[in-house]
C-alpha cells in the first residue's frame, strides 16, 4: 500500500481542484492564498485577492471586526451571507470556516447558492400568492388527498358547504355526512362524483352539477370542477377540486325555459283563439253583403271586439310574463286600492286585512295582478263577492268569499284559454301566473276560510334580488 504524501501536494491538488472557493486568510483577516473558483466566485483573478481584506467584500452594515473576533474565538463558523463583488453585483454564499488549520493561517470555503436562493425566493412569492388566491376566491377550493381525505378548504367553500373548515376536513369527499344529490334529486353514487372521475382517470372533469342537502336543510346547486395533481411517477397525488354555488343561475335557466314555454303557448293560442272570431266575423259579413243588410254587422262587431279583448290580453301576457328588470319596494296596501279602483267591482267590497307593509316588485305588473284577481273573484263569485288582501310572512294573499274553486280544476285555471264564461278569453289567470314567475315568487291556489278562493304569494328569488 503506498503511503499517503506527508508534503503540501495533497494540499495542493485538493485546494485548486476543487469546485468551491477556497481562501486563505491571516489573523487580520486579509487573503494571503486564493484558489481559481475563490477568483471566479468574488469577481476578480485569484492573485488580485491576495492583499485584499474579507470585509472589502461584505456589506457596508456588517461590523466585520466583531464578527471576526467571534470567530477566531469560537474557532469555526458556517452560515450565508451576500459578497460584494468589484463589478458591483451581489452574488449569495454560504460559507464554512475553520480557525488556524495552520499557525496564524485561517481557511474559509464558500459555495454560490445565488441561483438556488433565487429560486427559493420565487418559489416563496409563488406559495404566498397562490395562498392568497387560495383565501380570497369567490369559488370554494377544496384539496383532496388520493385517499379520498379532504385536507384543505379555502372560506368560500366553508361558505358554499355551510361547514366550517374543521368539518370539511373532518370528511372524506365520499363521506355518507354529505347529501349529494343528481339533477333527478336522487342521491349521487359515489362512482359518478367528480372527484371520484378524477381520481379513476387521472384527468380533469369540468362542470359537472350536483346538488348538496346543508346542514340547515335547504339543497344548493355546485358546479365541480376537479383536477388531478400528480407525483413524480405519475400517479394522482391529491386533487383540487372548486365548487361555486350554481343555485340562482339554475332557478334562472328554469325562468327562462317557463318563459319559452309561455311563449309557444301564447304563439298557439294567438293563432287558435284569433282564428276563431276572425271566422266569424268574416262569415257574417259575407252574410250581410249577400243579404245587402246592416242587421248581421252587429255579429260582426261582437266577433271584432272579442278579438280586440284577446289581443289586449295576449300583449299584456307578453309584456308581463317578462322576467323583470329592476325592482322597486312598493307599499302593497296602496297598489291593491289602486287596482280595486280600476276594476268594474259594483257591489263588491275590499277589506285589507291588517298591515301588509311593502314588496320588492315591478309597479304596472303588480297593478295587473291584482286588477285580474279583483275581475276574476267578481266574474265568478258574483258582484257581492268581498275580497280581502293580506300579508302572508313576507308575502301576501288575495281571497274571496265565492264558491271557490274545486281542487281538481285549480292546474287548468292558469291554462291559456281556460274559462267557465262565455265571453272569458281565459288569459286572465295565466297573466297572474305570468307576473308571479317574472318576479320569482312562489304562488299558491287554496280554500279561503270558510270557503271561496285564496292565493298565495311569497318571494323566492330573483336575478335582481340579492342572495
Amino acid at each position: 500500500m503506498a503511503a499517503v504524501p506527508t508534503d503540501d501536494r495533497l494540499f495542493r491538488a485538493m485546494f485548486e481542484g476543487t469546485l468551491d472557493a477556497l481562501l486563505l486568510a491571516d489573523d487580520d483577516g486579509t487573503y494571503i492564498e486564493a484558489n481559481e473558483a475563490a477568483g471566479e466566485l468574488l469577481g476578480c483573478s485569484s492573485d488580485e485577492l491576495v492583499g485584499q481584506s474579507i470585509a472589502d467584500f461584505l456589506s457596508a452594515d456588517v461590523d466585520f471586526e466583531a464578527a471576526w473576533n467571534a470567530f477566531l474565538e469560537k474557532g469555526h463558523a458556517r452560515g450565508q451571507l451576500e459578497i460584494h463583488r468589484p463589478d458591483g453585483t451581489v452574488r449569495t454564499v454560504e460559507f464554512a470556516t475553520s480557525a488556524v488549520v495552520l499557525p496564524g493561517i485561517h481557511l474559509s470555503a464558500l459555495r454560490d447558492v445565488t441561483d438556488r436562493e433565487t429560486d427559493r425566493l420565487e418559489l416563496r412569492r409563488k406559495t404566498d400568492m397562490l395562498t392568497k388566491v387560495f383565501e380570497t376566491s369567490p369559488v370554494g377550493i377544496v384539496v383532496v388527498e388520493a385517499d379520498g381525505q379532504i385536507v384543505d378548504a379555502n372560506q368560500r367553500a366553508e361558505t358554499v358547504l355551510g361547514l366550517t373548515r374543521a368539518e370539511i376536513t373532518d370528511r372524506t369527499y365520499d363521506d355518507d355526512r354529505w347529501r349529494l344529490l343528481s339533477e333527478d334529486g336522487t342521491t349521487l353514487p359515489t362512482p359518478e362524483l367528480p372527484v371520484s372521475t378524477a381520481i379513476e382517470r387521472g384527468e380533469p372533469v369540468f362542470d359537472a352539477e350536483l346538488g348538496i342537502e346543508t346542514p340547515t336543510g335547504d339543497t344548493v346547486w355546485l358546479s365541480v370542477n376537479a383536477a388531478p395533481i400528480h407525483d413524480v411517477d405519475g400517479a394522482v397525488d391529491r386533487i383540487v377540486a372548486v365548487v361555486s354555488d350554481v343555485t340562482d343561475r339554475r332557478e334562472y335557466r328554469r325562468l327562462l325555459e317557463q318563459q319559452n314555454e309561455r311563449l309557444e303557448e301564447y304563439s298557439a293560442t294567438v293563432s287558435h283563439d284569433l282564428r276563431s272570431p276572425l271566422s266569424i266575423a268574416s262569415g257574417w259579413l259575407d252574410v250581410a253583403i249577400e243579404e245587402e243588410s246592416t242587421e248581421s254587422l252587429d255579429k260582426v262587431r261582437d266577433a271584432l271586439d272579442r278579438m280586440g279583448d284577446l289581443i289586449t290580453d295576449l300583449r299584456a301576457l307578453g309584456r308581463y310574463g317578462q322576467t323583470v328588470d329592476d325592482m322597486v319596494e312598493l307599499e302593497l296596501r296602496a297598489l291593491a286600492e289602486t287596482a280595486w279602483a280600476n276594476v268594474e267591482t259594483t257591489d263588491a267590497t275590499l277589506e285589507i286585512d291588517g298591515w301588509l307593509g311593502a314588496i320588492n316588485s315591478d309597479e304596472s305588473r303588480i297593478l295587473q295582478l291584482f286588477e285580474n284577481l279583483f275581475r276574476n273573484a267578481v266574474d265568478h263569485a258574483g258582484p257581492n263577492v268581498t275580497v280581502r288582501v293580506g300579508a302572508l310572512g313576507d308575502g301576501f294573499y288575495v281571497e274571496d268569499d265565492g264558491p271557490g274553486i274545486p281542487a281538481a280544476d285549480r292546474e287548468e285555471v292558469f291554462d291559456f284559454g281556460y274559462s267557465t264564461l262565455e265571453r272569458g278569453t281565459g288569459i286572465g289567470l295565466a297573466i297572474v301566473e305570468a307576473v308571479a314567475d317574472a318576479h320569482g315568487w312562489e304562488f299558491d291556489l287554496t280554500d279561503a276560510d270558510p270557503h271561496g278562493a285564496r292565493f298565495e304569494f311569497r318571494p323566492r328569488w330573483h336575478p335582481d334580488r340579492d342572495g
